[in-house]
């Protein structure tokens, strides 16, 4: 446990606080939803029919041989590509299951999970060029389960199931650790993490798993520090300064969010620019590396040319804010639907009326922490962290728009609401700007009515995947 939530345990002698205590309970509950959702959605959601599952796992036994590092490559008359050597069998098993993606006619069958594919000593030059840029740390569970997968001798399809398990286990442990750090905010980040979206990802063998609980972890983190009553001590910045480094490194749009160990105004200057440094850093250095030994133009087959659009919006730099209104208005459904939850490659919906039910719980969800915030006012902490969010996201919408998008589209293609969770759960400790004693009774049952909300949603969840991809 960071030293700043032990210190402030001691602080309030050794009975547990209140908010300690529904902590450690969401914590506990979240360990429970997680486990079910991984026990159904990897054995039950069919091969390779997580967004962009195939790719993912391939870096994933890319890393498993060893391999830490993709690289460019000319790809015969495609132009230039970027992976490394993969197992032939592998490519073989997942363009087995790419009929059933964007084919909501096509069902799975009994061959989907017994194909008789298995491991081999070849290797062959494979491109996968929208997971070689990614870094290895959050493909280390589905690696280790691609090793256990070929020593054991299973099937490529039972691998990735494996490897899919393993990956959960460890985003569930990580998540619900920055939900017993949160506190008052615990039921904030349950909620986010709880979403139908969230728990496919955490149940998919892709590196958004431990995405989106380490970034759960470095919002917990900063809220723990930022309402702890005693100064932050060098280890406590070391662990937010690591856990936003690694968000960083996985997603470089999130880079802004690196800078908030600045806003923690009882530490000394010269921790704070440590930490901040610190995080860019990683972040920043892992892009270099990335961009020097990876980086290719794999939207190109859209049309997109960054050069290109660089070079208008240099010419109109006013059309930006044409761009932005028309992506607004012609996406914001499809944003808020896909953060709750589009399963598959965004091609199973859940019933329509689930979305504005899931919708007004996450908003409950909101409303309690901010009640849980004792009174305690907007300041530079929150203004820092709601500059760095903003940044975040309109860099997620900057780089889509580079590189998805043609040139002088005016609307950003490519954005989906699945790249906004890790976002969501960093900005925890915007919702610490209010708070009332005289509103605990209203906090408490919209905190037991998010609690028990995710018995609905995996029940939403298995009957979708269930009437998607099994019942005629």
């Amino acid at each position: 446990m960071p030293l700043g939530v032990l210190t402030r345990l001691q602080t309030e002698g050794k009975s547990e606080s209140p908010d300690v205590r529904i902590a450690r309970r969401l914590a506990s509950a979240f360990i429970v939803y997680g486990m079910v959702a991984i026990a159904f959605l990897a054995v039950n959601m069919p091969p390779f029919q997580n967004p962009d599952e195939p790719a993912h796992f391939l870096r994933a036994a890319q890393l498993a041989d060893g391999a830490v590092l993709a690289f460019r490559f000319r790809n015969g008359d495609s132009g230039l590509s970027a992976g490394g050597w993969a197992d032939p069998q592998l490519l073989a098993a997942s363009d087995f299951h790419t009929l059933l993606a964007f084919h909501p006619e096509a069902r799975a069958t009994r061959a989907n999970w017994a194909p008789g594919v298995y491991w081999s000593e070849n290797r062959v030059l494979a491109g996968f060029p929208g997971t070689a840029l990614y870094p290895p740390f959050f493909y280390v569970p589905s690696a280790i389960g691609v090793l256990a997968g070929r020593l054991s001798g299973l099937s490529i399809v039972h691998t990735l199931i494996l490897s899919r398990v393993l990956t959960g286990i460890t985003a569930v442990a990580l998540a619900a650790m920055a939900i017993l750090f949160a506190e008052a905010a615990a039921i904030w980040i349950f909620a986010v993490l709880t979403l139908p979206m969230s728990l496919s990802l955490i149940s998919s063998s892709s590196q958004d798993a431990l995405l989106l609980a380490c970034s759960a972890l470095a919002g917990s983190l900063w809220v723990g520090l930022v309402r702890s009553p005693n100064k932050p001590r060098p280890l406590d910045l070391a662990c937010l300064a690591l856990a936003l480094g690694l968000v960083g490194m996985a997603r470089p749009p999130y880079v802004p969010i690196t800078l908030l160990p600045l806003a923690l105004v009882r530490a000394p200057w010269r921790w704070r620019i440590v930490a901040a440094l610190g995080g860019a850093g990683l972040s920043l250095l892992w892009s270099c590396v990335s961009a020097a030994t990876a980086m290719t133009n794999f939207g190109a087959l859209l049309g997109a040319d960054p050069r290109a659009q660089l070079l208008l919006l240099s010419e109109h730099p006013l059309f930006v804010m044409h761009v932005i209104w028309g992506t607004l208005a012609h996406y914001w459904h499809f944003y808020l639907l896909s953060s709750i939850g589009m399963l598959g490659w965004l091609d199973t919906a859940l019933p329509l009326r689930y979305y504005p039910v899931a919708g007004s719980i996450v908003a409950g969800a909101a409303l309690a922490t901010v009640l849980g915030s004792n009174g305690e006012r907007k300041g530079k902490p929150h203004l820092v962290m709601a500059a760095s969010v903003l940044l975040s996201t309109a860099g997620v919408f900057a780089i889509e728009y580079l590189t998805w998008t043609i040139p002088g589209g005016a609307i950003v293609e490519g954005v989906q609401g699945r790249y906004l969770l890790p976002i969501l759960l960093i900005g925890t400790g915007l919702l610490s700007v209010g708070g009332a004693k005289k509103c605990e009774r209203l906090r408490q049952a919209l905190i037991v009515l998010v609690a028990v909300f995710p018995v609905v949603s995996l029940a939403v969840t298995m009957n979708a995947v269930i009437w998607r991809y099994y019942l005629q």
